[in-house]
């Protein structure tokens, strides 16, 4: 028989284990950027989660702050809260006034801490002539100033925006407000400028009182175009609201004896329009109490909230009312206009000759929304409060 050759496999198995060990550090450097992947998106998950996390402290705190009796003399309070998400929440807060409180939250969620400070307290929605969170803009001869219910004017005509504010040739203001560090531009202004750093808060009081729990939520009282009286201290849910030109004694909610005000919300779909009231010199929707000769009527007996829709005037208009329209385009022909109380908008184009007459009043009207003041994240070992 031949002899039959034997092959040599030695180098077949280096190379085989040689693989092998190529392979197996494949798998480990695979494993460990994606166990390192894993960890890093555990740590933004976690990161994001906290912040999430101390908000909710701090509306645990509103909650709570919302419903705290005026007569308690605590002057702190605080508590840890567990999610049903996962994460825990423990708030402090610190008394400063009669229902105004620093609030401090700290959220933790996985291996990550987070920090939130706010303000809560009162707000008041009518504090400006005319205030417009985008833009207000005021024309030649457009004006901003106050009237007290007796006496002299304290000089609180004042005009702001969260963004922008341009007053035109010789528009004239008491003061202008820069919420947000709002840019400014021309005009005559009588006292002063004043730059707020924060945003000025602008809760959708219209919108709240649609929705579930509110009190127009499932309620429609259809369209109001003047043909009745209003009812002082009653409160109406409006599908759309329209002031006639000429029946304004039909507008005044002078009935009963109330001190409360006329409350009056737009659903989401309806409009404000002021239609143009001709030369009557009292033809304000509110215009009670308005003697010959005075311009003084109290604006505070009407207050007008508007969820999403506009606030059109024609020529001639007069209002006397504060008007809440934070998401709103506030607009008019170019003509006379006269708006005494309080008028707050998305969008202010004041075209004509728009007056802005304040109504000091407002100052004394317990008609604040309690609302988150100034939110802002703050490290673990700092804070914004003083003292």
């Amino acid at each position: 028989m031949g002899r039959r050759l034997r092959q040599d496999e030695s180098g077949s198995l280096m190379l085989v284990l040689l693989a092998a060990i190529v392979v197996g550090g494949l798998i480990v450097v695979v494993f460990s950027d994606v166990r390192t992947g894993q960890q890093t998106a555990r740590g933004d998950r976690d990161f994001n989660q906290a912040i999430q996390v101390a908000d909710a402290g701090i509306q645990q705190a509103f909650t709570e702050l919302a419903a705290f009796d005026t007569d308690n003399p605590a002057t702190s309070l605080g508590e840890t809260i567990a999610l049903d998400g996962g994460g825990e929440a423990t708030w402090t807060a610190e008394r400063i006034g009669e229902m105004r409180w620093q609030v401090r939250a700290e959220g933790s969620f996985g291996g990550s801490t987070r920090v939130v400070e706010a303000t809560i307290g009162p707000h008041q929605l009518f504090s400006l002539a005319a205030f417009a969170d985008y833009r207000i803009e005021l024309r030649g001869s457009n004006l901003a100033d106050s009237y007290a219910a007796t006496g002299p004017s304290n000089r609180l005509g004042r005009v702001g925006s969260n963004r922008e504010i341009v007053l035109r040739g010789n528009a004239t203001v008491d003061w202008v407000m820069r919420f947000n560090n709002a840019s400014y531009s021309g005009g005559n202004v009588v006292v002063g400028v004043e730059t707020v750093p924060e945003p000025a808060y602008l809760p959708n009081i219209g919108e709240q009182a649609y929705a579930e729990g509110g009190v127009c939520e499932g309620r429609d009282d259809g369209a109001y175009t003047g043909s009745y009286q209003l009812v002082l201290g009653e409160t109406y849910c409006f599908s759309n609201v329209s002031f006639p030109a000429g029946q304004h004694s039909l507008a005044t909610p002078v009935s009963g004896t109330t001190t409360q005000p006329t409350r009056i919300y737009i659903a989401p779909s309806g409009n404000l329009q002021l239609l143009g009231q001709g030369n009557s010199r009292c033809h304000g929707v509110s215009c009670v109490n308005w003697k010959a000769g005075e311009d003084r009527p109290d604006a505070t007996r009407l207050m007008i909230y508007l969820a999403s829709g506009n606030v059109m005037a024609n020529n001639h208009t007069v209002i006397a009312a504060g008007i809440y329209a934070p998401t709103s385009d506030c607009s008019g022909s170019n003509a006379q206009a006269d708006v005494y109380g309080s008028i707050v908008c998305r969008t202010l184009d004041s075209k004509g000759g728009w007056n802005f007459h304040y109504d000091e009043r407002f100052r004394d009207v317990a008609e604040d929304a309690f609302a988150v003041h100034g939110w802002r994240e703050e490290g673990r070992n700092t804070t914004s409060f003083g003292g």
